[in-house]
């Protein structure tokens, strides 16, 4: 296999049922080119917002350092991706022409927030999907192994977005709160429409009108799209995005469930830094070793977001997890280890 079972947008249609599994096989190998395609297309594009975005800052700033860094990471994924397709035998599937002339608009009048949004919504769906594919032992071994580099570098890239977004939302004029809701909603609709490209069905022997047809027309796809989605919906509807127009986009869509933005909180309280960095307090529940070694680790990609791994130390990582140091050294992969790397330093990429 090459992709997860049931993470194919045709799975449990009637045109499935009637596919041989060669057909199946050669359709699953088929769609990861299509999904590595559009991330390369996808990386291309937030490496230019992210250029953009630290053209005026402080060249020798913390700020500045980590978005080169982290345009190299997406560099070297479109690298990885690329050698994928390759490897893979099957041709590329670049998006077609007008949503591809269409991004060159999106990323030209796109807000700061906005790209930072765009940014979530490609990254976040795709990496629900790969979280699906490497824990699969079915799944060949070297789209696993992509998929689990891309999974762990990500997760710092998510973390940097979503922090980026929350503080520009609270600044952002409100002129400038309502252009990133429409832009956010037209990408969102032309991520769902680009996320497999219809020439894939073709490649197995299909007819590719048949096969767009019953995609979407499939209850499937519907709960794919939205259980990618659904931590993404939750935070971007925090935030005060999925409103207005732009809300209907992803709905129409698929992307986010059908209530999804329609009972808004008012505008004002969208604004303020404590509504939206503040949440309830749940009651306190002890935590299992898996769940507090979750915990730890998102505070770590948090703290990475900002400094480099030399400059944190395990003291850091409790506080920001809200832990004590022995709940936090008890559960460190590295607290036996006696390596001076820092205990919640990411892998070294290979």
């Amino acid at each position: 296999m090459v992709l997860a079972a049931g993470a194919g947008l045709l799975y449990g249609t009637p045109l499935w049922r009637r596919m041989s599994e060669e057909q199946r096989l050669g359709l699953a190998r088929h769609e990861a080119a299509s999904l590595a395609s559009l991330g390369i297309w996808f990386e291309i594009i937030l490496m230019q917002l992210l250029a953009r975005h630290i053209y005026d800052k402080p060249l020798t700033s913390h700020h500045v350092r980590y978005a080169l860094t982290e345009i190299a990471d997406e560099c070297r994924h479109s690298m990885m991706f690329a050698r994928l397709i390759r490897r893979g035998g099957t041709p590329e599937y670049p998006v077609p022409r007008v949503h591809h002339n269409l991004a060159r608009v999106l990323k030209t009048v796109s807000t700061t927030p906005g790209s930072f949004a765009a940014t979530l919504l490609g990254e976040e769906i795709l990496d629900w999907m790969q979280r699906l594919t490497f824990p699969d032992e079915r799944v060949q071994p070297l789209v696993r192994g992509v998929t689990r580099i891309h999974v762990v570098e990500e997760a710092r890239h998510v973390r940097y977005a979503r922090e980026e977004l929350r503080r520009q939302m609270v600044t952002a004029p409100r002129w400038e709160r309502e252009l990133t809701r429409l832009s956010c909603g037209e990408a969102a609709r032309v991520f769902s429409v680009c996320f497999v490209n219809p020439g894939v069905y073709a490649a197995v022997g299909l007819d590719w009108h048949e096969a767009v047809a019953q995609v979407r027309a499939s209850g499937h796809r519907r709960e794919v799209m939205q259980a990618g989605a659904k931590r993404l919906t939750d935070f971007l509807d925090d935030v005060g995005l999925l409103r207005g127009r732009g809300a209907g986009c992803g709905r129409r869509r698929g992307c986010w469930h059908e209530e999804t933005g329609r009972h808004a909180r008012p505008e004002g309280r969208a604004v303020t830094l404590r509504s939206m960095t503040s949440p309830a307090t749940p009651a306190y529940r002890r935590l299992s070793v898996e769940e507090r070694r979750g915990q730890l680790l998102e505070a770590a990609l948090g703290l990475f977001a900002h400094r480099t791994p030399e400059d944190v130390s395990l003291d850091d990582v409790a506080e920001a997890a809200g832990v004590s140091r022995p709940s936090s050294t008890a559960t460190s992969p590295a607290a036996s280890s006696s390596s001076t790397r820092p205990p919640c330093a990411p892998p070294p990429t290979p």
